[in-house]
């Protein structure tokens, strides 16, 4: 069985749409107001979820683009077909890059988003004690 260059094309596109729609879809309804709660010294949950967002949007972009390209290169220059093997190599390069994506971003998301509600803390610590004082 062979394979066009536009077949390369859609699994890239349809690589690159499920990646940005995971970041969506894979929410729990608890993260979600996780999230949307309001908490002392910034929301990390929030933070995080938005830089894991921003990442897997840019991969997802790329792949899109990747795919498009592809298409675009398959309807308009004559290509030999790609065999079976070229295929699956291809389809598995694919499905890692789904699979590897949200672990990658979601762990540097997490690791940003502690460094930045610690420098929220330290810069509200003067803010805190001021409050603290006016209560006691």
């Amino acid at each position: 069985m062979n394979f066009q260059i536009n077949d390369i094309g859609l699994m890239f596109d349809i690589a690159g749409a499920t990646i940005l729609a995971f970041g969506f879809m894979s929410k729990t309804t608890d993260k979600i107001f996780d999230e949307a709660s309001t908490k002392w010294n910034g929301n990390s949950t929030v933070v995080e979820s938005l830089l894991a967002q921003k990442i897997e949007a840019w991969v997802g972009l790329i792949l899109l683009a990747i795919g498009f390209i592809l298409q675009l290169i398959g309807n308009h220059v004559k290509i030999d077909c790609v065999n079976w093997v070229e295929f699956s190599v291809i389809a598995v390069i694919v499905m890692l890059t789904i699979v590897i994506t949200p672990k990658i971003s979601g762990k540097y998301a997490k690791k940003a988003s502690e460094e930045y509600i610690k420098k929220l803390q330290e810069a509200n610590k003067p803010l805190k004690q001021s409050v603290d004082k006016l209560i006691c």
